[in-house]
């Protein structure tokens, strides 16, 4: 022991720490080394006196340094030493393939015709003359042309040739029922037009402008992220075993009628409708 204030003691392991901490190319001064190491404990000593060392934002503090340490020397070595095998990310790829599928799409245009009165004869007839029309149309003509303002009623898409964009064939398209967009999925080639559908209150006629086949992302492309999300997986793992096993090391008695007793906020409620009006 090298000093005694005031109950704590100053010890040899603690000269030569506050030494390396203080060094410089000058070296330490030794007597202003040991009055900064007796002044620290001083004041540390007298907090003691006040007490302090049992206020609720030292001793969370106090808790955190300690779990630090204890984490750096038994936790984060385990967490280094993580790593997998390209064998272990191939196959979590071919589990998970389909978060890496591109779903096949077809870029389309539609002619669309509400049916009224229930007499679908007249909407058929019309587009069945669009079809016909067809051929008639300019190469360079998008999708239907100019047929698509006199044969539909789809405000968003009749002046430009009812060319809806790029629909996924998985999901669908919010304007084009799904009894309809069969009638699509079939068509072999792009220019091709499909006959005439009723369905839901509406006659639809659709072309295919282009085809693009499912695809996926490759493995070396995402290999990377899953190897990321992989190693965070097994490092959580390691963490929860971790603190199950030092659990387990420390006795623990919970009191619970005494926790019951100290109020403790609760959640705010989630209102399930909108404000009612002042």
């Amino acid at each position: 022991m090298i000093a005694e204030v005031g109950g704590r003691q100053i010890q040899r392991t603690d000269v030569e720490f506050a030494a390396r901490r203080l060094a410089g190319s000058t070296g330490v001064d030794r007597v202003r080394l040991l009055d900064k190491l007796v002044r620290d404990e001083t004041m540390a000593a007298y907090a003691e006196t006040l007490e302090l060392q049992h206020d609720p934002e030292f001793r969370r503090m106090q808790r955190n340094l300690l779990i630090g340490r204890l984490r750096a020397t038994m936790l984060e070595p385990r967490l280094a030493d993580v790593d997998l095998t390209d064998g272990e990310i191939a196959a979590a790829y071919d589990l998970e393939r389909h978060r890496y599928r591109r779903p096949p799409a077809m870029r389309l245009a539609v002619l669309k015709l509400r049916i009224r009165n229930g007499d679908d004869n007249d909407v058929i007839a019309k587009l069945t003359q669009a079809r016909a029309l067809v051929s008639t149309l300019p190469v360079e003509a998008t999708g239907f042309g100019e047929l698509a303002i006199s044969f539909s009623e789809y405000q968003a898409t009749r002046y430009k040739g009812g060319d809806v964009g790029w629909v996924d064939l998985d999901r669908g398209h919010v304007q084009i029922h799904a009894s309809a967009l069969d009638t699509a999925r079939v068509l072999e080639a792009d220019g091709d037009v499909s006959d005439p559908i009723v369905a839901d209150g509406h006659g639809y006629l659709l072309r295919r402008m282009a085809f693009r086949e499912e695809q996926f992302t490759p493995l070396a492309d995402v290999t990377g992220v899953i190897r990321k999300r992989l190693i965070a997986e097994k490092r959580r793992v390691i963490e929860e075993a971790f603190a199950q096993e030092i659990r387990e090391k420390v006795p623990v008695v919970i009191y619970q009628e005494a926790y019951d007793r100290i109020p403790v906020p609760s959640k705010p409620t989630v209102a399930s409708g909108p404000p009612s009006m002042p």
